[in-house]
């Protein structure tokens, strides 16, 4: 190339400046370029750990468990005597309406369903109340 004595060579300088410019918004394609593949990324191991973990484990907890029943045991409960029996102890100042409460108790709890054993109460209960 022949160039003219009195020309200048100003063009190198504005290609050096474009090329800088140039390189730097190749920097940032490439970075948006990385982060893009980086989400990409991201969402393809979420949605993997998803579907291989999160919803077998989902579709594990949430079964509902079917156990076989007792049916032997269960015809026996028709036939069985259910008996429910408690101690109770009485306490009142006066004996006579201790006793009568007692009484009370067994003529309306007198069944074959209930197994009840009323009792005064025992003079340190006595002695623990009156304190």
């Amino acid at each position: 190339m022949d160039t003219l004595v009195g020309d200048k060579q100003p063009s190198d300088t504005v290609e050096t400046l474009t090329n800088d410019a140039s390189n730097d918004e190749i920097w940032e394609i490439i970075d948006k370029e990385d982060d893009e593949d980086l989400r990409n990324l991201s969402a393809a191991v979420y949605a993997f750990i998803l579907l291989v973990i999160g919803i077998p484990l989902w579709w594990r907890m949430t079964e509902v468990q079917r156990h076989s029943l007792p049916y032997a045991q269960i015809s026996q409960l028709g036939t069985m005597d259910v008996i429910i029996s408690t101690d109770i102890f009485v306490y009142t100042k006066n004996p006579y309406v201790t006793e009568q409460i007692i009484e009370q108790i067994y003529t309306t709890f007198n069944s074959t369903m209930f197994s009840i054993s009323a009792h005064p109460s025992t003079s340190l209960i006595q002695m623990i109340l009156h304190e």
